[in-house]
């Protein structure tokens, strides 16, 4: 389902998945829906099978950002940081406005790790870290590496990755 008019998109597309009960006798019919953005596929398996299948779940609907038109999810991002040694998948996103467009910026804490670099090592692991966020989300970002404890962080509960502080 589109994530926010509630209909149906064509196979293939991203959307979120909704489960729906059809075979329950003495059930009332529910529709669950999830929050997980993935694609659904009707080609018949490789084995055989007919069923309806599942492509990998990308993300979360309650957590997407759209940013230049490009949908992003925080846990894309750390998949392309946890692809990086030197980085960690204790990240921050902040997403403000300068002008009229968007602009992301991850912050990662510094680790022991790269504490030991000098300046010019860190720089360049940022901007690789930029690089394959943009290659592979297609979302250009700014990778800021900052001292640990500097990095923005929930008080307890559910971790929030995001601070939005575009003026709406």
């Amino acid at each position: 389902m589109d994530s926010k008019t509630g209909e149906q998109v064509a196979e293939g597309e991203e959307g979120v998945l909704v489960i729906t009960t059809l075979t329950k006798e003495a059930l009332p019919l529910v529709r669950y829906w999830t929050g997980d953005i993935c694609t659904l596929s009707h080609r018949p398996c490789a084995c055989g099978r007919t069923l309806v299948r599942m492509g990998p779940i990308v993300g979360r609907s309650d957590d997407m950002l759209i940013v230049r038109g490009v949908n992003v999810y925080p846990s894309q991002v750390g998949a392309v940081l946890g692809r990086i040694p030197e980085l960690s998948a204790h990240f921050g996103l902040v997403v403000r406005r300068l002008g009229t467009l968007d602009e992301v910026v991850v912050v990662e804490p510094t680790s022991a790790t790269l504490l030991a670099l000098d300046d010019d090592r860190v720089r360049e692991i940022g901007e690789h870290a930029a690089a394959l966020i943009r290659e592979t989300i297609g979302c250009s970002v700014t990778v800021t590496l900052v001292q640990p404890g500097e990095a923005p962080h929930s008080d307890g509960g559910k971790v929030q990755r995001v601070q939005d502080i575009r003026q709406v």
